[in-house]
């Protein structure tokens, strides 16, 4: 079993912290909005950081932790967790590496809105073997059709 995850510095400065205040910054907005009028950026603010905060936190778009097992391949934040069978992925991730900015793009299956899309950065432990595993997972069925 593989278990990755940030240290609490690098979770709360880049996970935690943003999520914080794109909260933070919707009630300014929906104050603004309720005592001052319509301000533009009050608008923007209660209209878009809600789509925001649904997709970080149902989302799990920057997971702080990841358990690969040998049947399942789980990711979480917030105390939540999306679980995928290892059978029902392999083939079907798709990984885009970002390395001038330390990151990879995973997308588990077909798009979708929430779920299913997540940024996985450098500093989580033992990011090259998690990377490597992913990238196995990703060209699963190609190893299986090339047997049979």
């Amino acid at each position: 079993m593989q278990y990755h995850a940030y240290s609490r510095t690098s979770a709360l400065l880049s996970i935690f912290l943003p999520a914080a205040l794109i909260c933070l910054f919707f009630l300014w907005s929906l104050y603004t909005l309720l005592s001052a009028g319509p301000e533009p950026l009050a608008v923007l603010g209660v209209y878009t950081l809600p789509i925001l905060i649904l997709s970080s936190i149902t989302g799990l778009n920057q997971p702080t932790h990841v358990i690969i097992s040998e049947d399942k391949l789980k990711i979480g934040a917030f105390g939540r967790w999306h679980t995928y069978a290892v059978s029902d992925i392999k083939g079907k991730l798709f990984l885009k590496p970002y390395p001038h900015i330390g990151k990879v793009y995973v997308r588990v299956g077909p798009a979708r809105i929430f779920g299913g899309r997540y940024w996985i950065s450098s500093e989580m432990s033992e990011y090259k073997q998690l990377v490597q595993t992913l990238q196995d997972f990703a060209k699963g069925d190609e190893k299986e059709d090339a047997t049979t």
